[in-house]
C-alpha cells in the first residue's frame, strides 16, 4: 500500500487515529519536502505495518501527539518532535519514550545522518553498527541520551552547540568532524575510541568521573573543571591535555598510558595521585610538561620513555622518590630544556627526591639539562629553592600564616649527597609577609644555620620564629625586618652585611637573652623608627670594628649600665638616650652625629666617652647642623679626655662634666680648637648650667670668625 501526501495530513481530535496497515512494501510518498503528516494534540499515529518508510517530507508530532507501533524509517526526511526539528536518514522507534536509530537507512550505500536544529529533544539516540553522522544543535533532555551499539559502530559528530548528554561508548568509535564541547555533566561512559581528526574536545566545567578505557588518537583535550580518572586512557600519536589549571586525579587507580612513539603534552595541568594511579610510557614515548604539576603519593620509577620539561613545572614528591632508571629493553629519561623543573618535598626532609642527580649521570643517560635549564628543589614555602648546582633562591613573595608555615631544613650537598646545615637563601628582593600570630609560624630545624639575603620580612614578630637546637637564623645582606606592633625579644637577632631593622614607630622590649647583634666585617645595621626598652650590658652590639650601627629616630631606655665596645655608631635625625644609667662608649670607631641630626641625653643620663685606644676625637659632629642636646645629664670623659669639634651643644637645666685626672687641653674636656672650623656653639636655655665636677674643662668656642 502506497500513500501519496501532497500537502498535509492532519490527525485532529481525541479519538482520531491514523492507521498504517501491514504491508511489507508500505511507503508514504511526499509530493514535496514541505509536505507533512501532522500529529496534533491528543491524536495518534499507529504504525501497524512491519515497515513504514518516509521519503523526504515530514512527520510532525505536536507536544501531546502520540506515535505507536513499529518503527518509522526516514530516507532524507524530516522528523519534528516537540521543539526539535531534525533532518533524518534513519529511524524512529516509538517504544518507550522513543528512540532515534541511526543505521536503519533504506539505501544501503548511504550513511545515516541526523541534523538536529535547535530545540529540546526528548528522545534517545541509538547508533547502530556502521558509519553514522550526527550534526546540528541537538539539546537532549536525557542525561544518557546517546548510545553506540558495539565496537563496529562509528559516530562522526559535528554538533555546533554544547553536547549536554553522556555518550555510552560500548567499545564504539567517536570521530570528530568539528570541535566537540561537552556540557558540565557530560562524559564518555565505558570503553571506546576517539579520533580527534585535528579537532579539539573541551570537557565541562563541573567535576567529572571517568571510569572506562578510552583510546585517544592524536587528541587535543581541554579541561575546564576537576576530573577523576578511575579507568585507563591510552594516547596514540601526538596528543595534548590543556588543563587550564585543573586537577586530573588518578589517585583511585587511574592509568595514563602513552603508547610507543607517542607524545602527550600536559599544559597547565595538575596530575594528582601518581603512585596510586599510574603513568606508563612505551619505548620512545614522551610526556612533555609545561606549567604543570605532578603530585606523587608513593615512590615512582620511569624505566621507559622520557619526561621532557619545556615550560616551568613542579613535581610534588613529598617524601617519595622519582627514579629515572633502566628497563628491560630501554631506559627512562628526564630532560629539562631552558626552564626550571622544581620538586617540592613539602614538610618532609629533602632526600634528593629526583634521582639520579646530574652529577651522578655524567653521560646524561637519564638526566639531561640543556639550554640553561635547571632542576631545583623547594625546601619550604613554594618560594625557597635549592638547585642541583646553584645557590638557593626565592622565586616570588610568600604569605606566611598558621596554615602555611615556613619550614627550613638542611639541604643536600650536590657533590657528596650529604646534608648541609649551613647555607644561604637568596630571596631575590622578594618578601615574606607574616600574618598576625602569637605562636611560631617559621621553623628552623635543629643544627641548621640559615642566612637570608635580599629579603624583606614584612610584619615580622619574634614570636613567629622557632629555632631548633643549636640552630641560627641570620638576616644577611640587603635584608629588612619590619615590625607592625609592639614586640618583645628574648633571643638573638643576628644581622650581617647591609641590613635594616624597621620599627615603624613601635616598641621593642629586650628581655633577658634578647639581643641585637651585627656580625661580620664592613656591615651596617640601620635601626629605624623604634623605641627600645631594656638596654643593658651589651645587648646591642657589633662583633667587628669595621661595622657600624645607625640609629635613626630611635629612643633608648636603659635598665642598667650599657657598654658599646666594638664598631661605630651614627646618629641620624633624632636619637634619644633616657634614664639614670651609664651609656659607656669604649669602641675605637667614631660615634658620629650626622648633619641635621640631634643626640638627646635626658633625665639624669650619664654618657661616658672612654674609647679603648685613647682617641680624643671619636665623638664627632659632622657639620654645624649636628647637635647634642643635654637635659639634666652628665658628660663624662676620663683621661685622656675628649675634644669636641664643630656642631652645637644645647644645655637645658643643670648638667655636669666629669674628667677624672684631666689638668689641661691634652687630657681634659675641650670644646673647639680656636678655629672657625672647630667651633662648638654652646647654647644655654633658660637658666641652664654646665658644671665641671672634676678634672679640666676648656671652652674654646670664642675664636674670632
Amino acid at each position: 500500500m502506497n500513500i501519496q501526501v501532497f500537502n498535509r495530513v492532519y490527525g485532529i481530535g481525541l479519538f482520531f487515529v491514523l492507521l498504517v496497515f501491514n504491508d511489507n512494501f508500505g511507503k508514504i510518498n511526499f509530493g514535496a519536502t514541505t509536505s507533512e503528516i501532522f500529529i496534533d494534540d491528543m491524536s495518534t499515529l499507529d504504525v501497524s505495518s512491519n515497515a513504514m518508510t518516509v521519503q523526504q517530507g515530514t512527520i510532525n508530532r505536536s507536544n501531546l501527539g502520540v506515535i505507536t507501533g513499529n518503527a518509522i524509517t526516514f530516507d532524507r526526511g524530516v522528523f519534528t518532535s516537540f521543539n526539535s526539528v531534525s533532518d533524518l536518514s534513519g529511524a524512529f522507534n516509538p517504544a518507550g519514550s522513543g528512540t532515534i536509530v541511526l543505521s536503519q537507512n533504506i539505501n544501503p550505500n548511504a550513511i545515516d545522518i541526523m541534523i538536529a536544529n535547535a530545540g529540546g529533544l526528548s528522545h534517545k539516540l541509538l547508533i547502530n553498527p556502521g558509519e553514522q553522522f550526527l550534526r546540528g544543535d541537538p539539546l537532549f533532555f536525557d542525561p544518557n541520551a546517546i548510545t553506540l551499539t558495539d565496537a563496529t559502530t562509528l559516530l562522526a559528530i559535528a554538533v555546533q552547540n554544547t553536547l549536554n548528554t553522556n555518550i555510552t561508548m560500548n567499545g564504539g568509535i567517536l570521530f570528530l568532524e568539528d570541535d566537540l564541547r561537552l556540557g558540565n555533566e557530560a562524559v564518555l561512559l565505558g570503553d571506546g575510541l576517539v579520533f580527534f581528526n585535528n579537532r579539539r574536545m573541551s570537557l565541562g566545567g563541573a567535576a567529572s568521573v571517568w571510569n572506562g578505557t578510552i583510546n585517544w588518537i592524536s587528541g587535543n583535550m581541554s579541561l575546564n573543571g576537576p576530573l577523576t580518572l578511575n579507568g585507563v586512557w591510552f594516547f596514540f600519536g601526538d596528543s595534548q591535555i590543556n588543563g587550564n589549571g585543573n586537577v586530573l586525579d588518578i589517585t583511585g587507580g587511574g592509568i595514563i598510558f602513552i603508547t610507543p612513539g607517542a607524545t602527550l603534552r600536559l599544559a597547565g595541568t595538575v596530575l594528582k595521585g601518581l603512585g596510586s594511579g599510574a603513568l606508563f610510557m612505551g619505548e620512545s614515548a614522551q610526556l612533555r610538561l609545561s606549567d604543570s604539576d605532578i603530585v606523587m603519593n608513593t615512590d615512582y620509577t620511569v624505566d621507559s620513555g622520557g619526561i621532557y620539561v619545556d615550560g616551568d613545572s613542579t613535581i610534588i614528591t613529598q617524601n617519595n622518590l622519582l627514579r629515572i632508571t633502566d628497563g628491560l629493553d630501554s631506559h627512562g629519561s628526564l630532560t629539562v630544556d631552558s626552564v626550571a623543573l622544581t620538586y617540592d618535598t613539602q614538610n618532609f626532609l629533602d632526600n634528593i627526591n629526583i634521582r639520579p642527580q646530574q652529577i651522578n649521570d655524567p653521560d646524561h643517560k637519564y638526566i639531561n639539562i640543556i639550554n640553561n635549564g635547571s632542576i631545583r628543589r623547594i625546601r619550604q614555602e613554594p618560594i625557597t629553592f635549592y638547585g642541583y648546582s646553584a645557590g638557593s633562591a626565592v622565586q616570588r613573595y610568600a604569605i606566611v600564616n598558621p596554615q602555611r608555615v615556613l619550614q627550613i631544613f638542611p639541604q643536600i650537598d650536590p657533590l657528596t649527597d650529604q646534608l648541609q646545615y649551613d647555607f644561604t637563601i637568596n630571596a631575590s628582593f622578594n618578601f615574606f609577609g607574616f600574618t598576625p600570630a602569637n605562636s611560631p609560624i617559621m621553623f628552623v630545624s635543629d643544627k641548621v644555620h640559615v642566612k637570608y639575603k635580599n629579603v624583606y620580612f614584612r610584619d615580622f614578630s619574634p614570636l613567629h620564629l622557632s629555632l631548633g637546637k643549636h640552630s641560627k637564623l641570620i638576616f644577611g645582606n640587603n635584608s629588612t625586618v619590619g615590625f607592625s606592633r609592639n614586640e618583645t625579644l628574648n633571643y638573638r637577632f643576628s644581622f650581617e652585611g647591609n641590613t635594616i631593622l624597621d620599627g615603624a614607630g613601635d616598641i621593642l622590649t629586650l628581655e633577658p637573652g634578647g639581643e641585637i647583634v651585627l656580625q661580620g666585617k664592613h656591615g651596617t645595621l640601620l635601626i629605624n623608627s623604634l623605641t627600645i626598652k631594656g638596654l643593658s650590658g651589651n645587648n646591642i652590639r657589633c662583633n667587628d670594628p669595621t661595622s657600624k650601627i645607625i640609629f635613626k629616630d630611635v629612643t633608648l631606655y636603659q635598665d642598667d649600665d650599657f657598654s658599646f665596645d666594638v664598631g661605630a655608631i651614627q646618629v641620624l635625625n633624632n636619637v634619644t638616650l633616657i634614664g639614670p644609667f651609664d651609656f659607656i662608649y669604649t669602641a675605637t670607631g667614631p660615634f658620629t652625629v650626622l648633619p641635621d641630626s640631634t643626640l638627646n641625653l635626658l633625665r639624669n643620663k650619664r654618657f661616658t666617652y672612654a674609647p679603648a685606644n685613647g682617641n680624643r676625637f671619636l665623638l664627632q659632629m659632622s657639620d654645624p647642623s649636628s647637635t647634642i642636646n643635654i637635659d639634666t645629664a652628665t658628660l663624662s670623659a676620663p683621661a685622656p679626655g675628649l675634644q669636641l669639634l664643630g656642631g652645637r651643644l644645647i644645655e637645658n637645666n643643670r648638667n655636669f662634666l666629669q674628667n677624672a685626672g684631666g689638668t689641661n687641653v691634652q687630657n681634659g674636656i675641650v670644646f673647639g680648637n680656636n678655629t672657625c672650623a672647630g667651633n662648638v656653639i654652646i647654647q644655654q636655655n633658660g637658666g641652664a648650667s654646665l658644671e665641671l665636677q672634676s678634672g679640666f674643662f676648656d671652652n674654646q668656642t670664642i675664636a674670632p670668625c
